[in-house]
């Protein structure tokens, strides 16, 4: 049996190998400019709520952090088959789509008092045209148990990569502009959906198209 540490290292060396062939991959295709970066290997538990246009967000994201972060899903995501592997090799967190999210929670709270960042998608799913919807409150309620600053990003170019129907990739340029920290103060319950209406109002002020 491997030890943890030998386990730990081949998950940092296969996850590096697979950053490194996405961006082998994409390079015909787009170039990513990246705008105040956090220092997030310095910050502790922090969550990271981008906007969502395009199934590309995730591994841009986490290029541009550098450091591995963690993921939070939609179950019905996670386990198709062709990808799930890949999902559980990047410790993804999968969110029920019709049952109680309450091991989903758990799980993100594990990971923050462990010092780890997460990534949360406050819309919950992909963008169908490219502009900012609105907050689910299920996420708010996410927000107001962990209690960790959060960090909004605008991720802007994606859509017109591989828009969320799209078959192929097409040439743009991506950019990933990352805001200053919310801090969540003393929230109650009650205000989580105030909460993460601050916090799409924050993505949009970094540049995320919405009506």
């Amino acid at each position: 049996m491997s030890s943890p540490l030998r386990s730990s290292l081949w998950l940092h060396a296969l996850r590096e190998v697979a950053l490194g062939l996405f961006y082998f991959a994409k390079t015909p295709w787009f170039s990513v400019q990246v705008e105040n970066r956090p220092a997030i290997e310095n910050m502790g538990p922090v969550i990271i709520a981008p906007n969502h246009v395009s199934f590309l967000d995730p591994l841009v994201l986490q290029g541009a952090l550098r450091s591995h972060v963690t993921f939070m899903m939609t179950e019905g995501i996670y386990k198709r088959p062709f990808i799930h592997w890949f999902f559980r090799l990047w410790g993804v967190i999968p969110v029920p789509d019709d049952r109680n999210p309450a091991g989903a929670i758990r799980s993100v709270l594990r990971t923050l008092r462990a010092g780890r960042p997460i990534v949360i998608f406050p819309e919950g799913r992909v963008s169908s045209d490219g502009l900012l919807k609105k907050g689910r409150g299920g996420v708010g309620m996410i927000l107001s148990r962990c209690r960790v600053p959060v960090i909004p990003v605008a991720i802007m170019g994606t859509y017109e990569v591989l828009p969320r129907h799209g078959r192929w990739p097409r040439p743009h340029r991506v950019t990933v502009r990352f805001g200053e920290p919310i801090d969540p103060g003393d929230l109650a319950k009650t205000e989580s959906q105030a909460f993460v209406d601050r916090v799409m109002d924050a993505i949009a002020a970094e540049g995320a198209p919405r009506r």
